[in-house]
């Protein structure tokens, strides 16, 4: 199968277009990855990529798969293996009060830096992204990261993927979820109560 890459970042297969995600998750399902040893390194920008697709790869390739992180107002400041993240030299990172990251780069020249959107955690010299600050919402006094919550929730077998919304009508947060091809299978022989159940007591574990 001939691949055509183009500028947009998108692959052209048999007159579909595939995104770069979804280019990656066709590699990691494949069954025959000799084809695939001439790869020397991979690197990812742009969105994040799937952790399980990413684990899968770094599994099955001897690539190097980097993950770039930056922005439009801050150029690339820090790589990662897909979890964690540390800043490239000249680039100076730390967070706010409200964990936002506050980014002093080559790129831009503010006195007291660009303040982000992203929201991080940092451990010594390294920091992982827990979501974003428009994304982190208040609900019952808590404050909750929707990001985190679909994180979450993506890592059940079942789920392929999840968008976490607020409903402000009840209070309460609304999902709609895409079933993975084993939550698909499952759903065949089970009731969506059955479903509900077992991500709750997947989600309970975690």
């Amino acid at each position: 199968m001939r691949e055509i890459f183009n500028p947009n970042s998108t692959f052209i297969s048999q007159n579909k277009i595939k995104s770069f995600d979804e280019f990656l998750e066709d590699i990691s399902k494949q069954k025959n990855m000799s084809q695939f040893n001439k790869i020397k390194m991979i690197f990812i920008a742009g969105s994040k990529l799937n952790l399980d697709i990413l684990k899968s790869l770094q599994s099955k390739l001897s690539a190097t798969i980097t993950e770039i992180y930056g922005s439009s107002e801050t150029g690339i400041i820090a790589y990662g293996d897909g979890e964690n993240f540390k800043a490239f030299p000249s680039v100076d990172i730390k967070c706010d009060d409200k964990n936002r990251l506050i980014i002093r780069s080559p790129w831009q020249d503010l006195d007291n830096g660009f303040i982000s959107n992203d929201c991080a955690e940092f451990n010594k010299d390294s920091f992982k992204i827990i979501g974003r600050y428009d994304r982190i919402i208040k609900l019952h006094d808590r404050r909750v990261s929707l990001d985190g919550i679909e994180n979450l929730i993506k890592q059940s077998p079942i789920i392929n993927t999840v968008v976490i919304a607020q409903d402000d009508r009840y209070k309460r947060l609304a999902a709609i979820l895409v079933l993975s091809d084993e939550g698909k299978s499952y759903i065949k022989i089970n009731y969506f109560l059955s479903i509900n159940i077992r991500i709750k007591i997947f989600y309970a574990n975690l």
